[in-house]
């Protein structure tokens, strides 16, 4: 079983992790840059970030390992190859960092970091959750999700998007206090400085509008990513109804 912690406790984490990573680039509050997942990676946590074909089908994301481990990955080609995977190695589908989408390749690399993270603080409750052979954790394309999966997602959420980068870029982009409506059909220019600030952090629009629901910035009740016309959908009531 997994330590429980929760959104509070891994938002405490992350901030120590970003605080470290703004710290090692000399960067002042007012002026933070975005997070890079490798850079944080690699120089706060001391991993070694390495991009690997994982599998033919792309289902699987990225891995991490608690131990030294050879691992056999099948080609598109029917072909298999190993690799030596150590327990500092986040591993990241070559894919997911060549097809386009940034946000999803950081989301990842992040994720994985974060089961390194959690099981360098905790390792007797973390590391019972994994294979008790392999200690191999891996983020599938789609899976359901579990608490260990959770607390990483959360986790990498807050690590990418700490909040004092979120209210510094919430003002950079133009956004003010708060979004009253994110609509790409009724306020083009809002959505517009809202996808600004996406690729800026190097995330998705869906992770980032998560987040600043999260943090007040968004109101969970006029989010209109996914269906912009859903402001215009008209519901009746059951009076109403009867009398059609």
């Amino acid at each position: 079983m997994s330590r429980y912690l929760s959104l509070q406790d891994l938002e405490i984490i992350a901030d120590g992790v970003t605080q470290k990573y703004f710290q090692f680039l000399q960067a002042k509050p007012g002026a933070l840059p975005p997070i890079d997942p490798v850079l944080l990676a690699e120089e706060i946590i001391h991993l070694n970030v390495r991009f690997l074909p994982l599998c033919s089908d792309g289902s699987i994301l990225g891995l991490t390992a608690f131990d030294d481990i050879d691992l056999s990955f099948f080609m598109s080609d029917g072909s298999i190859t190993t690799q030596h995977i150590s327990n500092s190695d986040v591993v990241i589908d070559s894919d997911l960092q060549s097809n386009g989408v940034p946000g999803r390749c950081n989301f990842t690399i992040a994720h994985e970091t974060g089961h390194q993270i959690l099981y360098k603080l905790f390792p007797a409750d973390y590391g019972m959750v994994c294979n008790r052979k392999t200690h191999i954790l891996n983020r599938r394309k789609k899976e359901s999700h579990n608490w260990v999966e959770w607390q990483a997602d959360s986790l990498a959420s807050f690590i990418m998007m700490p909040r004092l980068l979120i209210s510094e870029s919430m003002s950079r982009f133009g956004l003010g206090e708060k979004v009253e409506m994110l609509n790409r059909v009724f306020r083009p220019t809002v959505f517009q400085h809202f996808c600004d600030m996406a690729t800026y952090l190097g995330v998705s629009k869906q992770a980032l509008s998560i987040r600043l629901k999260q943090l007040g910035y968004l109101d969970i009740n006029r989010d209109y990513l996914s269906n912009p016309y859903e402001l215009l959908r008209i519901y009746c009531d059951e009076s109403e109804l009867q009398q059609l």
